[in-house]
């Protein structure tokens, strides 16, 4: 597995941070966000401590993560097949 580059994880880093806080621009924005995570995570506040984590997040834990997770093992297949009967007109 090729590790990702620095280049790489600061645009990331830049595009939640964005996200973020466009998320939190607005009244409405600002309700939505803190209560999705409060829905996911049972604490509103633990979006600012996610947060903290995604802008800490380094290139080795990367590495250790795709390692754990992204494996054979745990991969799943879907193969699409055209039926028969969808390659007529009704």
């Amino acid at each position: 597995t090729k590790p990702v580059n620095q280049e790489q994880l600061i645009a990331a880093k830049k595009r939640v941070k964005k996200a973020l806080l466009a998320s939190l621009t607005s009244n409405g924005g600002l309700a939505r966000t803190l209560a999705h995570t409060e829905l996911l995570w049972g604490d509103w506040e633990r979006i600012f401590s996610m947060y903290d984590q995604i802008l800490n997040t380094s290139e080795e834990d990367i590495m250790r993560i795709s390692r754990e997770y992204l494996r054979v093992e745990n991969r799943t297949r879907i193969e699409l097949q055209r039926s028969s009967n969808m390659l007529s007109a009704p």
